[in-house]
């Protein structure tokens, strides 16, 4: 009888875990996530937000942090699996995350 829907012990773990959503929902509320960046982010028009995803990603610490990562797997596909065809791939992608941004700016995209 355990786990169906009308027993007294499933009440009580509706009960208990509609409780905790609701505490859930209150912290959010608490901390501005309604309220905050995402709703300034969902607020924005569809250029706008693939503007701010390509701006934040091909600019500072996320484009360094991606472009040392894309390497390290260019030169282990081209070392170690000796696979050339996907060295060059990350290799490429590399080059996009390292030189996007200016590329962005010159052509007035950022």
């Amino acid at each position: 009888m355990l786990g169906f829907p009308g027993t007294t012990r499933e009440k009580i773990r509706q009960q208990v875990m509609s409780k905790i959503l609701s505490d859930i929902h209150d912290i959010w509320w608490a901390l501005g996530g309604v309220k905050g960046s995402l709703a300034k982010f969902w607020s924005w028009t569809y250029e706008e937000k693939w503007q701010w995803i390509f701006g934040t990603l091909l600019k500072g610490t996320f484009c360094r942090f991606f472009a040392v990562i894309f390497l390290i797997l260019s030169l282990w596909f081209a070392i170690k699996r000796r696979n050339l065809v996907a060295s060059l791939t990350f290799f490429v992608i590399m080059l996009c995350f390292m030189y996007g941004a200016q590329v962005m700016q010159f052509i007035g995209l950022l």
